[in-house]
């Protein structure tokens, strides 16, 4: 059912992919931000404290909320087709360049 969803034409099948995608992003983002704070916070707080990272850490975790949230609006405005062809395009060039070496 789940792979007949993804590639539905459907807006609204549209609509609950994305949101299943986004919810499972914000808990796997949120289960990270546990654990690696959790380890980093108990060796390396006051390097973080005394070099104001803490003001780069919330603003890296807001941008990737407000990124998430974004794209989620973007969805219904950008066809699904143009999505797959720049996925592919990405795909491509990520292949060419580990293979020629340059990653």
């Amino acid at each position: 059912m789940a792979a007949l969803t993804a590639f539905s034409m459907d807006p609204l099948g549209v609509s609950v992919l994305a949101i299943k995608k986004i919810i499972s992003a914000v808990i796997v983002d949120i289960s990270r931000l546990i654990v690696y704070g959790a380890t980093f916070f108990s060796k390396d707080f006051e390097i973080l404290k005394n070099h104001s990272g803490i003001e780069i850490l919330l603003a890296g975790t807001l941008a990737a909320f407000l990124g998430a949230f974004n794209s989620s609006r973007l969805l219904n405005k950008i066809a699904l087709r143009s999505i797959r062809i720049l996925a592919g395009v990405l795909l491509f060039l990520l292949a060419l360049s580990l293979g020629i070496g340059i990653v």
